[in-house]
């Protein structure tokens, strides 16, 4: 591995993409891992690379196997976190995120303490994400679209992800069935829309119509057209 990266650093030298002496990149590795760094495994290498490059100890940076190894923890302390940051500021799907912390924290020595939560802060978070996400999905439904069908199979997926109901996050049953409707209308209307500008796909839009109409036991009146309207729309 050490071998690998002594090979890369002499590439980039004759290519002239070395900004840095070997020297100074592994005084500058050293610096970000006494810092923290989240990706110590990936880089671990390349600062073995400078420093035989250099022709350097470690000794020479005023750090020995010990102090390595520290650093290397430090490393996986910082990665946690990061995670750990990523859940509380929903930057990423919640069960991606702590997947990722859990892989990172196991067989590190580290606890959930160590890096300041608990599994009670975990599942409050995982229980405010879902709800937020199903809330996002809801509003959607309420403000009213023709794509009604994704966002209601989204909002029962974060509500069974989350092992939600639906009174948890604001709404029920009766509410939903509404919604459904409302969305079934709209997307009647639009296919109607379709049907007036006499668009050269006549058949296929006329079936979606009908099957909006079907599936929320609408009528044509109700979206403001009839049989014979329909009818003197046919190409």
């Amino acid at each position: 591995m050490k071998s690998g990266h002594l090979k890369v650093n002499k590439l980039m030298e004759r290519l002239g993409l070395m900004t840095n002496t070997p020297a100074e990149s592994a005084r500058i590795w050293l610096d970000r891992f006494q810092r923290g760094d989240s990706k110590y495994p990936q880089h671990i290498g390349q600062f073995w690379g400078d420093l035989i490059n250099a022709g350097l100890l470690l000794a020479d940076l005023g750090i020995d196997e010990a102090k390595l190894e520290e650093l290397r923890r430090l490393g996986i302390k910082t990665a946690a976190q990061e995670w750990l940051d990523c859940i509380r500021g929903r930057k990423y799907k919640y069960d991606v995120c702590v997947v990722y912390l859990r892989q990172v924290l196991k067989n590190s020595g580290f606890s959930l303490a160590d890096i300041g939560t608990t599994e009670a802060e975990l599942e409050e978070l995982r229980i405010d994400y879902f709800k937020t996400a199903a809330q996002a999905q809801l509003k959607c439904l309420r403000d009213g679209t023709s794509g009604y069908k994704r966002h209601m199979q989204l909002l029962y997926q974060e509500v069974k992800n989350g092992n939600l109901s639906l009174i948890y996050i604001g709404t029920d049953d009766l509410e939903i069935m509404g919604l459904c409707i409302k969305g079934c209308k709209i997307a009647a209307e639009m296919w109607l829309d379709c049907l007036r500008k006499r668009n050269s796909h006549f058949h296929a839009y006329l079936e979606h119509l009908r099957a909006e109409l079907h599936n929320s036991l609408l009528l044509l009146e109700d979206i403001g057209t009839s049989e014979e309207e329909l009818a003197s729309l046919a190409p």
